[in-house]
């Protein structure tokens, strides 16, 4: 079942509305301000429903803060370095909006088409001719389902009339234990990848792809957060947290990528995708929505896993492509699935 109903208007007066979709066990809130997913709830191994995703309470919230919370991202989901990239010979440089590289795009902050249809909500947006210094006029579709298996899924298309560079994602921020004050760092992630690449102190990758055996980003056996954090690996005493691009053997709708397990809710997540990679970031306190009954979240709030290319792939021949030519049509498909271990 999905509901519509206004959720506020932007400062300069556009109507945002939400969606809410429910099976009758999980529940979903999606706005079109961003296409940002405000939401998740569903029932703990004691019956008490928790809200597994930060989110803002108002559109002022979206509109003002900083961290894409929940949102849709794009162009170019993660960054590209001196926010500048060549295609088929020509340069093009793009809107510096992280020191001097570019960083995900606007997508988060615009009012989307929407409408429900079916057991779905669809929206949509154009992105007109050199929006940010891009190529081509890009179309887009995400599709957002809530399945009766509780799994929150999200498909992308996108065409555009020249060719471009395109990698979008999802920006949700995770949290198993609940909207209660508690962090992530006993969260349990288990994640098949076998390689991720290192980042600078900009966290720009270095073009290495590195093995995770022997160090904090191996994940395959599965990790409590905190004690990954706790490493003193050099790109976590560089980074400070985990910021990082996962890569995966092979990507599959049907094998999860990886699981995260909340102990003490019993709330378990499943994440599947088409992409060959993740951004896994454990968000550090800054600028985070509040808590349930006024309590603060802490510093290490939730964790994300951006399912994309990789980061400033435009910029390293030998990364996965993300040109998208006149003609082609991008997919891109993820699902976020959850149950409980009682």
């Amino acid at each position: 079942m999905i509901t519509e109903k206004i959720f506020g208007k932007t400062s300069n007066g556009e109507e945002v509305k939400e969606y809410i979709l429910s099976n009758g066990r999980a529940e979903v809130s999606i706005i079109n301000f961003g296409g940002a997913i405000r939401y998740i709830k569903m029932p703990d191994k004691n019956g008490a429903i928790q809200d597994v995703v930060l989110g803002w309470d108002d559109v002022e919230g979206y509109e003002k803060g900083s961290g894409f919370y929940g949102a849709f991202v794009g162009r170019y989901g993660n960054r590209i370095i001196n926010s500048e990239f060549t295609l088929n010979g020509k340069t093009y440089h793009l809107t510096p909006n992280n020191g001097r590289n570019h960083l995900h795009g606007t997508f988060s902050k615009r009012v989307l088409d929407s409408h429900i249809d079916g057991d779905s909500v669809v929206m949509t947006l154009v992105s007109p001719p050199e929006e940010e210094g891009y190529p081509g006029k890009l179309a887009i579709t995400i599709v957002y389902t809530l399945t009766d298996k509780n799994g929150l899924q999200m498909g992308y298309t996108a065409a555009t009339d020249e060719d471009t560079v395109i990698n979008l994602t999802n920006h949700s921020y995770f949290n198993l234990n609940g909207q209660n004050g508690r962090g992530v760092e006993t969260l349990r992630l288990q994640m098949n990848a076998d390689f991720y690449t290192p980042v600078n102190e900009e966290v720009i990758p270095t073009g290495e792809i590195l093995s995770v055996e022997g160090t904090p980003f191996d994940l395959r056996e599965g990790l409590k957060v905190g004690d990954g954090l706790a490493s003193n690996h050099p790109q976590m005493a560089l980074i400070g947290t985990y910021d990082h691009n996962f890569i995966f053997p092979k990507a599959d709708r049907e094998i999860p990528f990886a699981t995260v397990y909340a102990e003490d809710t019993g709330i378990k997540m499943e994440a599947f995708t088409t992409e060959p990679a993740v951004q896994l970031y454990v968000k550090k306190a800054q600028d985070v929505p509040a808590a349930e009954e006024g309590k603060k979240n802490p510093k290490q709030s939730a964790l994300c896993l951006e399912t994309q290319h990789y980061p400033a792939s435009p910029n390293f021949a030998h990364f996965p492509s993300t040109v998208l030519k006149k003609g082609d049509t991008y997919h891109h498909f993820t699902e976020y699935r959850f149950s409980v271990v009682e």
